[in-house]
């Protein structure tokens, strides 16, 4: 991550209480060369909770299956979308 990403991340993250942690769904989990492999994510839950399937590359270091910094930022960016989110009905005053 650069400098700075993971404090703007704990800071969402702990703004976001309540709606954490997320209920993850991995499937079509595929294997790639070098080291690679794709699979699909979700989050399931209420409202605020639930985020549309996206795909997500990992990629074996040592052993760990790790998730890259582009599909990590994909994840989070659906996440704080999702927790934007207002009622179609609008915002109460």
């Amino acid at each position: 991550m650069k400098p700075g990403q993971s404090t703007i991340i704990w800071t969402e993250w702990r703004r976001s209480a309540g709606y954490c942690p997320p209920n993850f769904v991995v499937t079509d989990i595929e294997p790639a060369p070098a080291n690679f492999a794709g699979a699909t994510v979700a989050t399931t839950g209420g409202y605020k909770h639930a985020t549309r399937p996206r795909p997500i590359v990992l990629i074996n270091q040592g052993g760990h299956w790790q998730i890259t910094h582009d599909s990590a930022m994909t994840v989070l960016d659906a996440l704080w979308n999702a927790g934007q989110r207002v009622p179609a009905y609008g915002p109460s005053i």
